[in-house]
């Protein structure tokens, strides 16, 4: 082989191993919490992926009937603290049980929560009868939120089987 030859070898070597290590270094580190539970009244189940500038929150809840005062809450836990700036996702309910005169109107507020009691999105879903509704979440944090722990809290005055759905970035 030929001296320029070897020497394009060895650029060749040396640019190929660079851009394996650039592409080593560059993945994120990302840790996972998650959980899971069943009541008499119905279930949850979540998921928080911590990054080094995102936190994903999923989170599921589906009530067979209304929970005690029509009320329910529980905290997911994140593997670290982090910092809220943007907050971007999606709401979602659906109802299963056909609308009839004797059950009513009624309706699901869910709320993600801080340490503080500070809303981090917070949405009011309304359903008449079988069907799934989507409810984009969009906003920014004048004065960043500071987040330690999560509460994401149910009211719920719907009846029959609701299934409600979060899905939330934020960074």
């Amino acid at each position: 082989m030929s001296q320029q030859g070897k020497l394009r070898v060895s650029v060749l070597f040396l640019m190929v191993t660079t851009i394996l290590l650039m592409g080593v270094q560059a993945r994120a580190q990302v840790t996972s919490t998650s959980g899971s539970g069943t009541m008499s009244f119905g279930n949850f189940s979540w998921q928080v992926d911590r990054a080094p500038i995102t936190t994903t929150l999923n989170a599921v809840a589906g009530f067979n009937t209304q929970p005690p005062g029509n009320f329910f809450q529980f905290s997911p836990t994140a593997a670290s603290a982090f910092t809220v700036h943007e907050v971007h996702g999606t709401f979602s309910i659906t109802e299963w049980t056909t609308f009839s005169s004797s059950c009513g109107n009624g309706s699901d507020i869910v709320q993600v929560l801080d340490q503080n009691g500070n809303a981090i999105a917070s949405v009011k879903l309304q359903a008449l009868g079988p069907g799934t509704a989507n409810v984009p979440i969009e906003g920014t944090f004048s004065t960043p939120l500071s987040v330690s722990s999560l509460t994401i809290q149910y009211n719920d005055d719907q009846c029959g089987n609701v299934t409600l759905a979060l899905s939330l970035v934020m960074s």
